[in-house]
């Protein structure tokens, strides 16, 4: 960026006034009167007004005035290259990761001192948009998942987890995304997808920027009870509907 000071045009003040003195008889320069009578000479002032000035040019949108009101100050903008910027993870302001999609096993129900297995998953996604003034896309990787289980406990993880039937597990079953209860009671479960983000500008290649993103996905309510020896009529690891499962 570069400032250089330019002298206003003066556009002030108009052009010749009249002349003071005309000769004896004859009309005064540029002025309206005529000299005196009689005598060889005469005061015949001119009473015209002079030609007035072109007044002053436009300003142009990059100068202001100075300071002493007659010079202007303009700076020249240069517009940054874009493969020179660094961005950093504060500047994708309108850029927002998505949520996870997250599920619990069993669904809103657990047993406490039972492992209940919370699975979550996010993909890889691209955004279009403006990034430091530019456009250009932003894609957001998903690196892990972090979990609060809202009993003052919180795990992280570079998976997201699969359900007990994918693994071919049974229920209750520890997993690496799984997590037991201590206490019964009702809690709020809270599903993370972390990400790193990438962006590239009109012709560039992808570039990652430094850290990582979290976006937190819906809260899932989990009923824990404690265990208790009931009567069923019916074996609940085949039919789940047996009055007492």
């Amino acid at each position: 960026m570069r400032g250089d000071e330019v002298e206003l045009w003066a556009g002030e003040g108009g052009g010749a006034s009249g002349s003071d003195g005309g000769v004896a008889g004859g009309p005064g320069s540029d002025g309206a009167g005529r000299g005196g009578s009689g005598g060889d000479t005469g005061d015949g002032s001119g009473a015209g007004a002079g030609s007035g000035g072109a007044g002053a040019p436009a300003v142009p949108d990059n100068c202001v005035a100075g300071r002493d009101g007659r010079a202007l100050v303009c700076v020249d903008y240069e517009a940054p290259d874009p493969a020179e910027l660094t961005v950093e993870l504060s500047d994708l302001v309108g850029f927002r990761p998505q949520p996870p999609v997250a599920a619990m096993e069993p669904n809103g129900w657990g047993v406490a001192g039972l492992e209940t297995n919370l699975v979550s998953s996010a993909g890889t996604h691209e955004q279009s948009g403006s990034l430091l003034g530019f456009p250009a896309e932003v894609r957001f990787v998903p690196v892990g998942y972090a979990w609060d289980y809202g009993d003052g406990e919180t795990r992280r993880s570079g998976t997201g987890g699969a359900r007990w039937a994918e693994l071919s597990l049974p229920e209750f079953s520890a997993t690496s995304t799984s997590h037991a209860f201590h206490n019964a009671g009702n809690f709020t479960i809270t599903p993370t997808a972390v990400y790193r983000a990438e962006y590239r500008f009109a012709g560039m290649t992808w570039r990652r920027i430094e850290g990582t993103l979290d976006s937190a996905g819906t809260p899932i309510a989990a009923a824990i009870r404690q265990a208790g020896t009931v009567v069923v009529t019916g074996e609940c690891g085949v039919v789940r509907t047996a009055p007492g499962c």
